[in-house]
């Protein structure tokens, strides 16, 4: 039984050790819903959060705030995070084409797309972006109040 439970407490024991939580974000959450994203500059070698506020009211546009996070970087068409020098995959680059519209008198043969951008595919194996919206507590100075937060982590389990 002793041997059962030593087993047990060392497995859960590794698979934390191994993961790590960065604290990305913390605010009031003012906005319907939230979603969280990477986004990278090809010609600078940047990496960043995108925190996409989402608004249900037709007079509100979408908000996007950009969030810096030291160690996450853009690298040979990925957004990878630098983790003790070992570089943790977390997002693919993709191209993203135009559309055409189809013309039935079109030449023959084969035609280049048009690349009109990149976005980037998100890795949740290794390393993923987690929000949430918990209820915490908010001090103004002069009283305390129960408010929805949102909360972006990114989790990183270099291993798998």
């Amino acid at each position: 039984m002793r041997v059962k439970l030593f087993l047990i407490l060392v497995i859960l024991f590794s698979f934390n050790t191994f993961s790590k939580e960065i604290l990305v974000h913390k605010s009031l959450l003012i906005s319907d819903d939230v979603e969280a994203n990477f986004n990278a500059n090809r010609d600078l070698d940047r990496g960043w959060v995108e925190l996409v506020k989402i608004y249900d009211d037709v007079d509100w546009d979408d908000e996007i705030v950009r969030i810096k996070l030291d160690g996450l970087s853009y690298k040979d068409g990925k957004i990878v995070y630098d983790l003790n020098g070992e570089n943790v995959v977390c997002a693919v680059e993709k191209k993203q084409y135009a559309f055409k519209p189809l013309n039935i008198f079109r030449k023959k043969g084969k035609k280049k797309k048009k690349v009109i951008g990149y976005y980037y595919k998100k890795q949740p194996k290794n390393c993923r972006l987690s929000v949430t919206t918990p209820y915490l507590t908010w001090d103004d100075g002069f009283k305390t109040y129960r408010r929805e937060h949102v909360v972006v982590k990114l989790i990183i389990n270099p291993n798998d």
